[in-house]
């Protein structure tokens, strides 16, 4: 395995500054990526983008909150005009509201939840699948949950409803634009030790939940979902579209 795998290719990533995104941030800069990071939180971004130059990568920063899909269309005009093409997309922005039942949801938080779940990845992929087709191609991933596929404890509706509508709208994507050599593909992480995970839930609650739904029973690391998304994003994996891979110590399993 090259350990360049990314060299000239331009990633863009949202959700970029924490989390599973921030490791996807690194493993594509590591790998020889051109880096195009989109979050909402702006002292991260910034402070992530100067790690990156300083160890030599071309990176660019853009603070936008893609709840607000009025922003997203010049976001990725923003890519294209700065780096010339996108070659790698990673929806990784989302996240959910407390709301654990069907009566306790309330509609601003279910049409936020859907804003940034689903119908930003869905701009997203609009605005950059034009240049990607006119390049020849990429590759594209967008970040589920288990939440999306399997009743999960701890989620809302909003959030598990969309987390499965994007899953359907990406094997949608996949089969349109396969022919136009792109690629996309959906990873669905399980109960992962991001910072907001470490926030909402305590030591306690994190080993209950994760004994409780993982064969494997300990929280997912964020690399590890990040090694997957890079994985799914190089040439090693070409004949690989519209397919879902649960990174989730065997939660899909059982």
């Amino acid at each position: 395995m090259s350990a360049r795998r990314f060299e000239g290719k331009v990633a863009l990533i949202t959700g970029g500054a924490s989390g599973i995104g921030r490791c996807t941030v690194d493993i594509f800069a590591r790998e020889g990526a051109r880096i195009a990071v989109c979050d909402i939180n702006g002292a991260a971004g910034v402070a992530l983008t100067a790690q990156l130059q300083q160890r030599g990568a071309d990176a660019l920063f853009i603070e936008a909150d893609v709840a607000d899909g009025s922003c997203i269309e010049a976001v990725v005009r923003r890519v294209l005009e700065r780096f010339g093409r996108i070659d790698i997309l990673v929806n990784c922005a989302g996240a959910g509201r407390p709301g654990g039942t069907i009566e306790d949801q309330t509609e601003s938080d279910w049409d936020w939840t859907f804003n940034l779940n689903l119908k930003a990845p869905w701009l997203f992929m609009k605005h950059a699948f034009p240049a990607m087709v006119r390049q020849g191609g990429g590759a594209v991933v967008n970040i589920s949950s288990l939440a999306g596929l399997r009743v999960a404890p701890n989620s809302s509706p909003a959030y598990a409803a969309s987390k499965s509508a994007l899953v359907h709208l990406s094997e949608f994507a996949a089969v349109q634009y396969a022919r136009a050599g792109i690629r996309v593909n959906v990873v669905a992480p399980g109960l992962t030790a991001t910072p907001a995970v470490l926030a909402a839930l305590n030591e306690q609650e994190r080993v209950a939940i994760a004994t409780q739904l993982h064969a494997i029973p300990r929280l997912a690391r964020p690399e590890e979902t990040a090694a997957t998304i890079a994985w799914l994003c190089c040439d090693e994996a070409p004949i690989l579209t519209g397919t879902t891979i649960p990174v989730d110590g065997g939660w899909a399993a059982r």
